[in-house]
């Protein structure tokens, strides 16, 4: 009979625990969900060019995120890249592998002017 009790008492023990379990499940996701959207009701933005404050971010000076996204991690160059791209604020990375201000023009054609 002992075993009888035992496996009755399990059995309201996880009644017990499933109960807590669903009713804390919804408080739970109402918590994520206002820790995400903060006071303007979007979300926050994410990574690790992100200034600000948890109810203010924005993304660092020198970069913006993708469109529709969230996260700072596109960089903005002043002047164009010419053939390579940009990859940090204001700084080229040129198809030589060079990281400089700027590169060549697009144009392909590099030309050395000579006066006669």
């Amino acid at each position: 009979m002992w075993w009888l009790r035992l496996l009755i008492l399990g059995f309201w023990s996880a009644l017990v625990v499933l109960g807590a379990t669903e009713d804390a499940k919804p408080e739970q996701k109402e918590v994520s969900r206002t820790k995400r959207r903060g006071n303007t009701g979007q979300l926050g933005l994410k990574g690790p060019n992100v200034c600000g404050t948890r109810q203010h971010s924005y993304c660092c000076p020198g970069w913006k995120t993708l469109t529709g996204g969230n996260q700072c991690i596109v960089p903005i160059c002043r002047s164009s890249c010419g053939d390579g791209f940009c990859s940090r604020p204001n700084m080229c990375t040129c198809p030589n592998g060079q990281i400089a201000p700027s590169c060549g023009s697009k144009s392909g054609c590099v030309c050395v002017c000579v006066c006669v």
